[in-house]
């Protein structure tokens, strides 16, 4: 397994509790594969396009604020969070 090789577009994946459990399947699956697959299986569980996008910006936020990922969210996804987040101000 290789979760910490130099992807084509020049970033470094960062091993993570995911990435180790998925292995190869995380180090060969492009981004906007995985994107893909979750914005798939949100909409299987019923999300609209609106609240997909508000959910997947509020689970980057808190990952990154646990420390389970290094890239920070923007300041446009942590707004679009902040709708999401039933708890306001902390998404800000």
């Amino acid at each position: 397994m290789n979760t910490t090789s130099r992807r084509r577009s020049g970033g470094i994946k960062i091993p993570n509790q995911d990435s180790l459990a998925l292995g190869r399947v995380f180090d060969d699956t492009p981004k906007a594969v995985l994107a893909a697959i979750v914005c798939s299986a949100y909409r299987q569980l019923g999300f609209k396009d609106e609240e997909l996008k508000a959910r997947i910006a509020y689970e980057w936020l808190a990952l990154h604020h646990n420390e389970i990922v290094d890239n920070p969210p923007t300041k446009a996804i942590r707004d679009e969070a902040w709708h999401y987040n039933p708890m306001g101000e902390e998404a800000k």
